[in-house]
């Protein structure tokens, strides 16, 4: 549990229930598939953000904000959060993508160690 909260990242109630009632391997594809969509929409992101593209920078950190609710990557979400809310005005896209690209790493590993 310690390897989640420093990760910013806690499996939901939804899906630990899931888990409990015999459908580990449900939750097991949900948290892949998040992590395969994620690293997708990371790419798409990362392209927007170093062509200064600030309105898909901020559509992709909204979304990627979302999928991250959804799976309980809360420092994840956060971090888009703040792009998706000053994408259109801050001076550098960049650094906060580094900050999502590294919460996504630090949730990522904390997921393949288990639920």
């Amino acid at each position: 549990m310690a390897i989640e909260a420093a990760a910013g990242w806690t499996l939901p109630e939804s899906l630990q229930e899931l888990a409990e009632c015999g459908e580990k391997d449900m939750v097991a594809e949900v948290l892949t598939l998040f992590q395969a969509d994620t690293e997708s929409r990371l790419q798409v992101l990362r392209s927007a953000a170093e062509a200064g593209d600030r309105v898909r920078t901020r559509a992709q950190a909204h979304s990627l904000k979302g999928s991250a609710v959804q799976v309980g990557a809360m420092a994840l979400a956060e971090a888009c959060r703040e792009l998706e809310l000053t994408a259109e005005t801050r001076p550098d896209l960049l650094s906060p993508l580094a900050e999502i690209e590294s919460r996504f790493e630090a949730v990522s590993k904390a997921i393949a160690l288990g639920y």
